[in-house]
C-alpha cells in the first residue's frame, strides 16, 4: 500500500512522468503540453487508476510512458 497523502502521491507521479518525457527525448517547453494530455487522458476514465486500464487504453490515449512510472 503507497505511503503518504493522495496530493504526495500525485505529485510524485508527475515527477516521474516529467522526467521519463526528458528521458525520452520531449523537449522542456513541450513537457507541460503532454502532461496537459495526460491529464484529459485521466479525465476520460473517471473512479479508474491509470494501473487498472489495459496496455491498449492507454497506448491508444497516448500515454506510452506510464508504463514505466511503476518501475521507478
Amino acid at each position: 500500500m503507497a505511503t503518504g497523502s493522495r496530493a504526495d502521491r500525485e505529485r510524485r507521479f508527475w515527477r516521474r512522468y516529467r522526467s521519463i518525457l526528458l528521458s525520452r527525448g520531449v523537449k522542456s517547453a513541450s513537457v507541460r503540453w503532454y502532461v496537459m494530455r495526460a491529464e484529459q487522458f485521466i479525465r476520460a476514465f473517471p473512479g479508474r487508476r491509470l494501473a487498472e486500464l489495459g496496455a491498449d487504453e492507454v497506448c491508444r490515449g497516448g500515454l506510452a510512458v506510464c508504463s514505466q512510472l511503476d518501475a521507478g
